[in-house]
């Protein structure tokens, strides 16, 4: 939930740093426009990262479990059951 928060922060914070640029180009806003999306993309990749090491399934979409299913039973069944999977009408 921290990490949420963090990210809707620093994101208004960009938002309104590229507010002020507009109105003042002169201004030294890089630094912290480069800071923000610093943060933003740490705090992506210790996402990622903590997904991995707690070791939640990736979520797949429906070819790519289509093709995960018919390689892991479609040898195993009849090809009058994989076959109704394929295009829809099959249960699971």
């Amino acid at each position: 939930m921290f990490l949420v928060v963090l990210e809707i922060i620093v994101a208004i914070v960009t938002a309104g740093l590229a507010v002020m640029w507009v109105r003042d180009p002169s201004g030294n806003y890089e630094p912290w426009t480069v800071i923000c999306g610093v943060v933003l993309a740490g705090s992506e990749i210790y996402r990622r990262v903590r997904t991995r090491s707690e070791g939640e399934p990736k979520s797949l979409s429906k070819p790519e479990e289509l093709i995960r299913w018919i390689q892991v039973q479609g040898s195993e069944k009849p090809l009058s059951q994989v076959l109704p999977r394929g295009t829809g009408d099959g249960h699971k």
